[in-house]
């Protein structure tokens, strides 16, 4: 065996030697975050442009957005626990609506959650999730996991 033949050889080897055997790459990745959202959004109802007023309140006072690349083709679940009047938005990299999660909730002073589904997850795809404060409490947990597979 030439000394080539061997060095390549010898490479593919190690790269067989690191790379992950089938199937132990996760099949769900699942991520939690606390917002801290002091301000509700001022108007109690839907306003033009978006007529989802929230998503076009104020960073860090009415909503928090948390933008990812999505790192395959799967299914998307997120939700926020809260206590009062919260709504969560998965949007894309234009900022469509891709799923929504919205109850009007005045008058609520109980601990709620708000849940989406998104099963359209494509490889590389940027989204953000957007979670908004219409009439609640402060503080909340946003948690989502992504699923891999069709």
């Amino acid at each position: 065996m030439n000394a080539r033949l061997l060095a390549v050889v010898a490479a593919v080897g190690a790269v067989a030697a690191t790379a992950l055997p089938a199937g132990a790459v996760p099949k769900t990745i699942k991520t939690s975050y606390a917002v801290s959202l002091p301000v509700p959004f001022p108007v109690m109802e839907d306003q033009p442009p978006t007529m989802y007023g929230c998503i076009d309140g104020e960073e860090g006072l009415s909503k928090a957005s948390k933008e990812f690349v999505l790192p395959d083709v799967g299914t998307l679940k997120a939700e926020v626990a809260y206590t009062g009047d919260w709504d969560l938005y998965l949007l894309d990299s234009k900022g469509a609506i891709l799923a929504a999660a919205e109850t009007v909730e005045t008058g609520n002073t109980s601990p709620s959650t708000e849940k989406l589904t998104w099963k359209k997850g494509k490889k590389g795809q940027k989204v953000t999730l957007v979670t908004c404060n219409w009439l609640g409490l402060k503080d909340g947990t946003v948690t989502y996991s992504y699923t891999y597979g069709k």
